[in-house]
């Protein structure tokens, strides 16, 4: 057997090699790899009632292979990404990030991340005031005067670590030279102490 083995063994192996460079001259014109243009947004499914998932990494960049034929049909909304939450129950965890095409013949290569920290916390409620910010100016020697909010105060909804900590809603108002009373409406907004705007909370009514 070993004679066997090592006859000719200096063709056979340029045979092998030859074999193996052919395969991947075939393989690299029938697919091609590279990454996704563009972010995939992340989506939770599967969340347990009475919970609300939250958090930070809210996209995911993929590399793919596929032919190039394929590669002409894809868009951002062809693929899906999520995490699952089957069975779970109130706390932090480390879970995969899964991504799926909607197209045949595509494979996920690569995913960054490959997993994300999410939180199920319980959605709780409670009733807030609202500010009242004033974008722009009235009408030339105009200024805004009264300003009456119906209702005027609101229910914020959403993860208990963010409403626990919100003490008013925020509604923008913005004027562009009115002359005259005006009624009009507005959208209910929640920002943090650095004035960007949170997101999670819903408010009822909106």
């Amino acid at each position: 057997m070993w004679k066997l083995l090592i006859k000719n063994f200096w063709i056979k192996l340029f045979c092998l090699f030859a074999a193996s460079l052919l395969w991947v001259y075939i393989a690299a014109g029938q697919n091609s790899v590279g990454k996704f243009p563009g972010s995939i947004k992340i989506r939770a499914i599967n969340v347990p009632s009475g919970l609300v998932a939250s958090y930070d990494t809210k996209t995911v960049d993929i590399k793919i292979m596929a032919d190039p034929s394929v590669w002409r049909k894809l868009s951002a909304e062809t693929f899906s990404a999520y995490i699952d939450l089957s069975a779970r129950s109130e706390g932090t965890y480390e879970l995969d990030v899964n991504v799926v095409s909607s197209v045949p013949g595509v494979q996920i290569v690569e995913k960054n991340p490959e997993k994300i920290f999410v939180t199920l916390e319980p959605v709780v409620s409670k009733e807030v005031n609202i500010n009242k910010k004033i974008e722009g100016s009235a009408g030339e020697g105009l200024v805004a005067g009264m300003i009456e909010l119906d209702p005027s105060k609101i229910e914020a909804k959403g993860p208990k670590s963010l409403v626990d900590n919100l003490t008013e809603a925020t509604v923008e108002i913005k004027l562009n030279g009115e002359t005259d009373n005006f009624t009009k409406t507005v959208t209910v907004k929640a920002f943090n102490e650095k004035g960007e705007e949170i997101e999670g909370i819903d408010f009822i009514p909106g």
